[in-house]
């Protein structure tokens, strides 16, 4: 079986070691790509920055995924790669992209679809051939690299001060701290996906939902308003639910101690949250400020298109130099006004349709947490523009998802192995 532990005394065969290697290497390559953040990978390349080569475009590990897949599905060994896999959607989703930009002149996209759509639907090819144990080590190794990550953010804004590079001329009204993942909404969207997902953590009661009670915290201290409302009412209903489940496997003392601690923690964690001005930016501003106006501004540049570049893409420059002149500002916060200057409103609705159906047939095959999980991912997504920008966010709700719907079957498994 997959394993990434030692076992002294046990020799292992060629073939098991293999395994291991790979589960090591997959995870090692999952874990690269989403935890190192582009502005670390600039101090070495010219990943988002101007200039270099084409090969310096894409992230170091989206090779080595786009790599294992290649090899995975030239050995003929696949399963889960029927026309409605999540991964075959997303795949054909980024050749189609490539096709359209090459047939219409807009080379500016390519970037992005290999190195967050393509990669994201090579990720959950892989994690759909996997077994419930590689899976699991997955699960688990993002969710605990998400607690390293809120670590970073929380240390950052104790100190008010980045411990990893950050965006180069991007000036804040107010500070709000980045860690792992190099921008704070590309935090509020990462545990707002991650949360629910902490009820399906093999742990106890507790521990779960203070996992998931921590990662709130973090989209809350990265500033990252819409991800913090929406993440805390879903770990509320979570929280409810996975108590509701509890209670039959529960003596009616052990319950009401852990309901009364559960709760306790809750309320206690609001008020030092607030105290220590956590969600500062959501309680001084609200939900809608100057910046929550312009991404509805952003629109306006939609009246200065033809008709020919509505439908069919006016390219990124034209793009970011509307948004400079119109409303003052650097990007387009937009998911649906970037995919119409990308790629125009005919391909942006074939795109945004094929991605949704992965989304939906990772949810579908999910229990109640992961179907919350990909809810809470389309709908922080639909505020800002990670979508249709080179982040490995689309990798990680679907390689996230599809490894939470593993642990249910390596929860069987474990209890099988043990008789009960």
């Amino acid at each position: 079986m997959y394993s990434l532990h030692y076992h002294p005394g046990i020799t292992l065969t060629r073939g098991e070691a293999n395994s291991s290697i790979y589960s090591f290497v997959l995870i090692f390559a999952i874990v690269g790509r989403i935890f190192l953040p582009a502005n670390l990978l600039d101090m070495f390349l010219s990943y988002t920055s101007d200039g270099g080569g084409f090969y310096e475009k894409i992230h170091p590990f989206s090779y080595i995924i786009l790599i294992l897949a290649l090899s995975k599905l030239i050995s003929g060994r696949s399963c889960g790669a029927g026309v409605s896999s999540p991964a075959v959607l997303v795949s054909a989703a980024a050749i189609l992209g490539l096709i359209w930009t090459t047939v219409s002149g807009s080379g500016t996209a390519v970037g992005f679809l290999l190195d967050s759509v393509l990669v994201a639907g090579a990720g959950a090819y892989l994690l759909l051939q996997a077994d419930p144990f590689l899976k699991g080590s997955v699960f688990n190794c993002l969710m605990y690299m998400m607690l390293v990550n809120s670590g970073l953010i929380i240390s950052e804004w104790a100190l008010k001060w980045r411990l990893l590079p950050y965006a180069p001329g991007l000036v804040e009204l107010q500070f709000r701290p980045a860690g792992l993942l190099g921008h704070p909404l590309n935090n509020g969207l990462f545990y707002a996906t991650a949360a629910p997902l902490a009820m399906v953590m093999h742990r106890g009661v507790i521990y779960r939902i203070a996992v998931a009670l921590i990662f709130l915290g973090s989209a809350a201290i990265a500033g990252a308003r819409a991800a913090t409302v929406v993440s805390g009412v879903f770990v509320l209903i979570c929280t409810l639910v996975l108590l509701r489940k509890e209670i039959q496997k529960m003596e009616l003392t052990e319950f009401g101690i852990t309901t009364f601690l559960v709760f306790s923690t809750l309320l206690l964690a609001v008020f030092v949250g607030a105290a220590a001005g956590v969600g500062e930016r959501l309680v001084s501003v609200g939900l809608f400020d100057e910046s929550s106006q312009t991404r509805l501004d952003v629109y306006r540049i939609m009246n200065y298109l033809t008709n020919d570049e509505i439908m069919f893409g006016a390219g990124n420059d034209r793009m970011v130099y509307l948004v400079k002149q119109v409303i003052n500002q650097r990007t387009a916060e937009s998911p649906v006004v970037g995919s119409v200057f990308l790629f125009g409103a005919v391909f942006s609705v074939i795109f945004f349709t094929m991605i949704l159906l992965a989304l939906f047939r990772v949810a579908k095959r999910g229990d109640f947490f992961i179907k919350f999980s990909i809810l809470s991912f389309v709908i922080v997504s639909s505020t800002n523009n990670v979508l249709i920008t080179k982040t490995p966010a689309l990798l990680f709700v679907l390689v996230l998802g599809i490894a939470a719907c593993g642990m249910r079957f390596r929860r069987r498994i474990s209890v099988a192995a043990r008789g009960v």
